[in-house]
C-alpha cells in the first residue's frame, strides 16, 4: 500500500493511537492531543504507512501584537521526510 499523506482534524484523535517509535519525542497524550486537535490554529499533517504514523509535520498560526503572520511551520523533519520529500509541508502551507 502507498504512503498516505493525511492532514488531521478535531475528529481524528484515533489516528495518532499508533505511531512509530522515534515519531515523536514522547508518547502521544490523550488530554493534549484532544486540545491540539480541537484548537483552529494548530494543524497536523501526517504520513501513515500501512495503517501506522511513520511521520508529521505540524505548524501554528502565529499571532502578535503588531502583525499577522502566516503559518510557522514546527518541528523536525521525521522519517516520513524519505517517503515523500516535502510532500507534507506543501500540505499544510
Amino acid at each position: 500500500m502507498a504512503v498516505q499523506v493525511r492532514v488531521l482534524g478535531p475528529d481524528d484523535e484515533s489516528v495518532l493511537k499508533n505511531v512509530a517509535l522515534g515519531v515523536f519525542d514522547g508518547p502521544i497524550d490523550p488530554r493534549l492531543t484532544r486540545e491540539f486537535l480541537r484548537d483552529p490554529r494548530h494543524h497536523i499533517a501526517v504520513s501513515i504507512d500501512d495503517g501506522v504514523v511513520v511521520g508529521f509535520a505540524s505548524a501554528v498560526h502565529y499571532v502578535h501584537p503588531d502583525k499577522m503572520l502566516p503559518l510557522s511551520a514546527i518541528g523536525p523533519p521525521t522519517r516520513s521526510m524519505w517517503l515523500l520529500p516535502g510532500a507534507i509541508y506543501t500540505v499544510l502551507l
